[in-house]
This record gives C-alpha cells, sequence and structure tokens, in this order.
C-alpha cells in the first residue's frame, strides 16, 4: 500500500489486527461527521487519545445544519453541549462544579472556536486574575504607535491573554454567556440553555429548575435593563411549571402564552 513520499507500507501478519478495529474505525466515522472540527487532524489526535485513556472524545451527539453557526465564532449549540458535557464530566443538565481555566481554553481551541472570543466572554465573567504577562499587554514604539509583543508589528486587533491555566471559572457563567452568542433576546439564549444543558433523549429540553432559575437571573442582572419585578415574574412562573413536571422546565413551557416576557 502506496505511503508518504512514495513509500510501501506492509501489514506483516493480518491475524495482528484486533477484531475490534472495524467497529473502532465505523464510529470514529460517524463522530468525524456529526462533530465536523475545523481541524480534522487535531480533532483525531484527541479523540483516539480520549478512547486510549478510557474517556469520553469529543464527539457531538448529533449533527447539526451549518444555518445553526455563529459565523463570527464558530460557536454552536452542539459544541457548548459538547463542552459541558466533558467539562462537567457527563453531568448534563446538572450544575457543574467550577473548572480550571485550562481545560476550558484546551477543548475551546481544540473544537476551532475562536480564542479572541473566549477571552472577551472571559472579561464579563470578571475572573479575579492577572494575566500572566509581566506588565503591559501593549508596549509603544518611539512613535507613540501600540505594538503587538508577539511580533512587535502594529496591534490591530485585541492580543490574546495568557491566563493562569489553574485559574478556577465559573462554567455555568461563561456557558450561559456563550449561549447568549447565539440569540437575539434573553428569551432565545434560555431557550437554547435548555436544549445545551438537557439530559434528555435527542431532542428533548428539559432543565433542572434550579439551574434554569440560576442562568436566567444571572443573564438578566448583566442585562441591566430588565426590573426586578419581572425577574421575579419569571422565576415564580418556573417554579409553578416544575412543581407539574417533576422539578423541571423546558424550552416549549418558555414559549407558552401564560410565560411572562423574558426580554
Amino acid at each position: 500500500m502506496p505511503g508518504l513520499n512514495g513509500a510501501a507500507y506492509q501489514i506483516g501478519n493480518w491475524t495482528n489486527l484486533k477484531p475490534e478495529l472495524p467497529g473502532i474505525l465505523k464510529e470514529y466515522a460517524k463522530a468525524a461527521i456529526r462533530t465536523d472540527p475545523r481541524d480534522l487532524l487535531q480533532w483525531s489526535r484527541d479523540y483516539f487519545r480520549a478512547l486510549s485513556r478510557g474517556s469520553a472524545p469529543l464527539d457531538k451527539d448529533r449533527w447539526e445544519e451549518v444555518g445553526s453557526l455563529d459565523n463570527h465564532s464558530g460557536i454552536t449549540v452542539g459544541l457548548l453541549r459538547l463542552l459541558h458535557k466533558q467539562l462537567s464530566g457527563g453531568r448534563s443538565g446538572q450544575p457543574s462544579d467550577d473548572v480550571n481555566l485550562g481545560d476550558i481554553i484546551q477543548l475551546w481551541t481544540t473544537l476551532g472556536l475562536e480564542r479572541q472570543r473566549l477571552d472577551d466572554l472571559l472579561e464579563l465573567v470578571s475572573i479575579e486574575t492577572p494575566p500572566l504577562n509581566d506588565g503591559q499587554d501593549l508596549e509603544t514604539q518611539e512613535n507613540g504607535e501600540p505594538v503587538d509583543n508577539n511580533d512587535g508589528q502594529p496591534n490591530g486587533a485585541k492580543q490574546l491573554r495568557n491566563y493562569d491555566p489553574a485559574t478556577v471559572v465559573d462554567w455555568n457563567k461563561l456557558l450561559a454567556l456563550a449561549a447568549g452568542q447565539l440569540g437575539d433576546s434573553l428569551g432565545e439564549t434560555m431557550e437554547k440553555l435548555c436544549t445545551i444543558l438537557t439530559s434528555d433523549d435527542d431532542g428533548g429540553s428539559s432543565l433542572p429548575v434550579d439551574t434554569f432559575i440560576e442562568m436566567y437571573t444571572y443573564l438578566a442582572n448583566i442585562d441591566g435593563d430588565i426590573g426586578q419585578e419581572e425577574i421575579e415574574a419569571v422565576v415564580e412562573y418556573a417554579g409553578r411549571v416544575a412543581q407539574l413536571q417533576d422539578g423541571y422546565v423546558n424550552r416549549f413551557n418558555l414559549k407558552s402564552p401564560l410565560c411572562p416576557t423574558l426580554h
């Protein structure tokens, strides 16, 4: 069989191949189609590395249409759902513990998401740690023009920040802000969060009411234009619905005429 640079690769003994190999390759191909990574080589390396360690690979649980993509950052509902599954230890729909920023950055970039967008979201989360670039982010040339510390060229865009990878980040807050990139309103964002965080089977959107209230109140307070009475009305409605649905709310509840305006 021809290989790189015209070299021929020979398999000396086909009997040494494990019988599980065809199934492994089939699942790999299906996962690659579902996830559609921007860097297939990098993703493939991480996929098989995870399998060898017995951990869950970076594999979306469903395929997404291109129209679901936020073209500026690469963020999609499926990718955020995958990130949450990885960072919360597979506890979809359950409040996640704080996670290390280094783990977030590694997964974020492996999936081909825009690093600058992550830095912007981290500024909103307001993590209390200085970047690890002793001194200023930008130096100044003799003519007063700002330059990028990395290459000394005029700085046409924000410089990526170098955070301490051991920094602890509230993943639920960061996830809520990331989902906000996909919706034109808080109502749309909460519907997408129901889909991202659910532990339902394919197509479900049920979310524990405590998680829903935590996410909604956080985003509503950040908005700044939503009154406290309006926030309390949504929280009260979610509580009433949850009493009838074993402690859960779903995105269809948010479309009900009885649901107060989420904004």
